[in-house]
């Protein structure tokens, strides 16, 4: 265990954050057996509901958020009144903060949650939460996927030290690099690894990702605009309803979106040009529509691509032919 620490706290001080929970959790694995794991924090709002800040996975189920929204149901919690939820594990770490909890998901009594536990491959599961000064929320957790390895009395004392020290590490990590997902991100942004999986979404970029892909409710970025963003060289998109551009940060990348309408960026002149576009298909037939030169409509359509970043009159069209 004192090897462990030192080797820990080493690390902290040196890693790339966007790796070094990944690392620590793994070094965990020789002193503790687990399946998979997770740091989640928030912050409690007024009302009770919780603001995620960040999502720290390490081998969990991709779906998992998306599957406990779905099955678990509304959860709330304020430092007065607790937990108001029915997950009992996640009611005493958030009572009785700073100790490891153990619970075998046989011993589950709501239907909702049971089936959240099976969907998500988790046999035994352990919780441990604390509150910053800030009044941030973290909530870490270790799962096990088979009913016969049991979390022992001694492997939740071990929880308790592991979880601790990983808690702190990862925040040591955070303050010494100069970088934590709460910094990186901001207003209406997202952090996202190469993958798509989340590690940070605030409230309104969570708002306007339902508003644009009604039925996204998940861990990961919606494909259609990874391939979106992927697609263009601008490394943007203009969506139904958002504006989103992408930059690169290290192993993470950084979402900034914004609501938008369509063509707001254009002037008059400009809208008619892709209307023109987009009812014929080609620069003849929108010239003559409008009355000018053909050179004059593939001049301001290269203002048109640069305005909203994309590289085409395929891409004008899809962006534009949609129903607003």
């Amino acid at each position: 265990m004192s090897r462990f620490i030192l080797e820990l706290y080493e690390r902290a001080q040196q890693a790339d954050p966007a790796r070094f929970h990944l690392e620590a959790y793994q070094s965990a694995r020789g002193l503790i057996r687990f399946d998979s794991a997770g740091m989640i924090s928030f912050f409690p709002r007024s009302d009770g509901s919780l603001a995620i800040t960040s999502v720290l996975p390490f081998e969990s189920h991709p779906d998992k958020p998306a599957l406990r929204a779905e099955l678990v149901g509304e959860e709330r919690y304020d430092p007065q009144h607790g937990y108001r939820g029915p997950d009992p594990l996640l009611a005493k770490a958030l009572s009785q903060q700073g100790q490891a909890h153990v619970l075998p998901c046989a011993a589950l009594k709501d239907p909702g949650v049971q089936e959240y536990t099976r969907r998500s491959d988790t046999a035994q599961a352990a919780a441990m939460a604390f509150t910053h000064a800030s009044g941030r929320v973290d909530v870490c957790s270790m799962w096990r996927a088979t009913h016969k390895a049991v979390f022992t009395a001694r492997d939740q004392r071990m929880v308790g030290l592991i979880t601790s020290h990983l808690r702190q590490a990862i925040t040591l990590n955070r303050r010494m690099r100069g970088s934590t997902l709460e910094e990186l991100g901001g207003e209406n942004q997202i952090i996202a690894d190469r993958s798509g999986l989340i590690r940070h979404i605030d409230d309104g970029a969570l708002l306007l990702l339902r508003r644009e892909y009604p039925g996204w409710l998940s861990s990961l970025l919606p494909i259609e605009l990874v391939s979106a963003l992927t697609a263009s060289a601008a490394q943007r998109h203009i969506g139904k309803h958002i504006e989103v551009s992408l930059r690169p940060l290290a192993e993470l990348i950084r979402l900034e979106l914004r609501p938008r309408a369509a063509g707001e960026r254009l002037t008059q002149a400009e809208l008619r040009v892709v209307d023109m576009i987009v009812r014929h298909g080609n620069y003849k037939a929108a010239a003559r529509a409008i009355g000018v030169s053909p050179a004059t409509i593939r001049n301001q359509l290269h203002v048109i691509y640069r305005k909203l970043g994309i590289r085409s009159k395929v891409e004008l069209v899809r962006q534009f032919s949609r129903p607003h």
